[in-house]
């Protein structure tokens, strides 16, 4: 049965109705006949727990702009995971996760709840693809709490079919020093509603939330970013680098949200788009929200064309006009890209964004 889900990824201060970017309503399969029942695929180092159960966290807990994603899921999910990394832990290799939609297994609401104790370090790769040629749903969430000290970097790869509707959400709660990385990589499906939202509620606690995003064909992409600054000395970074192909559409809200008290806190929000079609959408609302007087922020929006110089220089070397886009989106690209130590996965992207936009890769 199809639901409708309303007021997803609020904007935290709304503007204009008229511009329809305070909010998001959407129709997602609430059940059916094929539900996802197959089980992810983990790898797992040694020394690192997981368990089949959902492990919540009190509403309040949750941040408003991913609350009625919370709610969602915790009524809702079939299937369930409980990442524990240990104190102290140093696994010299990911922790990776993987779901594969499939023709019987094509209605997926996973819940991920990741608990990075202190002092440890880890990185978390966190995969969704498939294959089927029918209507598709995922509906994720995930909760990660950084304890004292903890460095954990959690990597998101969507690259599911066009059948599919994908909405995801990200919840980080990180404790004194501890530093968060996360990195979504909005690849794939045919409408997609991000949201990421970390809150720093700790002192000297620190993140940097990047996002690569692709739309082609007639795909539409609403993704909502926030870093809340609540504690003395604290310091965060959004960077998203997206392309725009087609008649897809995007919209991006990131937030740098200033809580009274977060003084010394350091924030900055940077956005850069490759308009690669006329007919592209780019709908861009940066905030900076200020409730305390000794912080510092900046932001900074770019859009445009891909650069006429740089394209004759490369098809004066024997590029064709396709291919030397396709050059500059992956140089667009790679500084968040190169923040994947694993060769492999980021190959793996490098591909699957050629083969999207432009049907093969160089």
């Amino acid at each position: 049965m199809a639901i409708t889900l309303e007021n997803m990824n609020p904007l935290q201060v709304p503007t204009w109705s008229w511009l329809r970017i305070n909010s998001l309503s959407l129709e997602f399969m609430e059940d059916g006949p094929s539900a996802y029942r197959k089980e992810a695929k983990i790898t797992l180092p040694e020394g690192v727990q997981i368990d089949n159960i959902f492990i919540g966290a009190e509403t309040k807990a949750i941040p408003d702009s991913v609350k009625r994603n919370y709610e969602f899921i915790s009524d809702n999910y079939n299937s369930a995971l409980a990442l524990t990394i240990p104190e102290g832990a140093l696994p010299d290799t990911p922790i990776i996760i993987e779901y594969s939609l499939d023709e019987e297994n094509r209605l997926l609401k996973d819940y991920i709840h990741i608990k990075a104790e202190k002092d440890s370090d880890a990185t978390v790769i966190i995969k969704y693809s498939g294959n089927t040629k029918e209507e598709a749903f995922h509906f994720g969430f995930t909760l990660l709490e950084a304890e004292k000290n903890a460095k954990i970097k959690i990597i998101k790869l969507q690259m599911l079919p066009e059948t599919a509707t994908h909405v995801d959400a990200v919840a980080v709660q990180a404790r004194e020093k501890a530093f968060v990385n996360i990195l979504l990589n909005e690849l794939g499906s045919g409408k997609t509603a991000g949201a990421c939202d970390v809150l720093l509620n700790s002192e000297q606690s620190s993140a940097h939330l990047d996002g690569i995003y692709i739309g082609k064909n007639k795909k539409e992409m609403d993704l909502n970013y926030r870093i809340a600054f609540g504690a003395k000395e604290t310091e965060g970074k959004i960077t998203v680098r997206g392309a725009l192909a087609d008649s897809s559409k995007k919209t991006l809200k990131s937030t740098l949200d200033f809580i009274t008290g977060a003084t010394g806190a350091k924030g900055s929000e940077e956005e850069t788009v490759l308009a690669l079609s006329d007919k592209a959408v780019n709908l861009s609302a940066p905030l900076l929200l200020c409730g305390e007087d000794n912080v510092e922020g900046q932001h900074a929006t770019s859009t445009g064309r891909p650069d006429s110089d740089k394209l004759h220089y490369l098809m004066c070397r024997g590029f064709g006009r396709r291919e030397a886009e396709q050059l500059l989106v992956e140089a667009s690209f790679t500084p968040l890209l190169n923040k994947i130590e694993i060769p492999e996965i980021r190959e793996e992207i490098t591909q699957y964004i050629g083969a999207s936009i432009y049907g093969k890769s160089i």
